[in-house]
């Protein structure tokens, strides 16, 4: 243990200037005893004499005296210490990488405007990473937090140390060209059992999810084009070449006046997500955009409309 420890130092510089163990106590509102095992133990470390009886008063001895002299000079850079400390509570700043996919780097924008509203010393940055590949990211310390996907009939896998936070659920609908008017405003996956798919790989979770869908609904899906681009995905169907899945997320990339949205009545759904670490390290910031993102999702402001 600290010999010049904080509660030892103020304990022998109240005893210099009350004179008693009593009055020391009084003023640092301790016990007597405490302030007397507080310099006893002191001398015990040191193995010097810091005190001595005076009748009834206690005065420093010269060991006493040089002791007090640095104490001043300890108690004053401690007292600096946690009064900046104080202020880096008080005040988050520094860098956060977020991890995007496709369409959720349509957030990007909203999401730096908030937090340079709320905190112009949070510098966001971002770095693309595979959508099912959110948790690993972060895991590995690549980025500090990453969007990801979740869903239901293929759930992500358990992590110890990272988790996907559920923000918002989104439903899927079919896209097609405008020019396509074989579907009303809102069909059964079946119904389009014929079509040509535009979908992404079998070997991905939202490839399989759709496929299992369209399985449920009794048909195996023609892809004829199988993209993992959305953007691409949606310009084609907005070219007539077929119809793909599309979420009011993923539309945000593709307003083609020449893409028509249909509604599905099955239920189909994604839910968007945030990895963060299960068990954060003491960054203030990434606690802070972490919480922007939430709030900016919950409340669909300044940010493509998720339903």
């Amino acid at each position: 243990m600290d010999p010049l420890s904080r509660p030892a130092l103020l304990a022998l510089r109240e005893l210099a200037d009350q004179g008693t163990m009593a009055a020391a106590a009084d003023v640092l509102g301790v016990t007597t005893g405490a302030v007397s095992q507080q310099i006893s133990a002191m001398e015990s470390r040191l193995d010097v004499a810091l005190v001595e009886r005076v009748g009834r008063r206690v005065r420093l001895t010269d060991p006493g005296r040089l002791v007090l002299e640095h104490a001043g000079r300890i108690l004053a850079a401690q007292d600096a210490a946690m009064t900046a400390l104080e202020g880096v509570r008080d005040h988050v700043s520094g860098a956060v990488v977020i991890g995007v996919f496709g369409s959720a780097a349509s957030l990007l924008p909203a999401i730096t405007s908030s937090v340079a509203e709320a905190n112009p010393d949070i510098r966001i940055r971002s770095r693309e990473v595979d959508v099912d590949g959110a948790v690993a990211a972060v895991r590995r310390g690549e980025v500090d937090l990453a969007f990801g996907l979740d869903y239901d009939d293929l759930p992500a896998a358990l992590d110890d140390e990272v988790t996907l936070r559920p923000i918002r659920t989104e439903r899927f609908a079919l896209a097609t060209s405008a020019a396509d008017d074989r579907f009303g405003t809102t069909i059964g996956l079946a119904e389009a059992r014929d079509s040509a798919w535009i979908l992404p790989p079998a070997d991905t979770r939202y490839g399989r999810t759709i496929r299992h869908a369209c399985r449920r609904a009794g048909f195996e899906p023609d892809v004829v084009y199988e993209v993992m681009d959305t953007a691409a995905s949606l310009a084609l169907a907005a070219a007539g070449a077929g119809i793909t899945p599309v979420t009011p997320l993923m539309r945000a990339l593709a307003p083609d006046a020449r893409l028509r949205t249909i509604a599905l009545a099955d239920d189909v759904t994604r839910a968007v997500c945030l990895a963060e670490r299960v068990r954060p390290a003491n960054r203030p910031s990434v606690e802070f955009v972490a919480d922007t993102v939430r709030q900016l999702l919950g409340q669909g402001r300044a940010v493509p409309t998720i339903r």
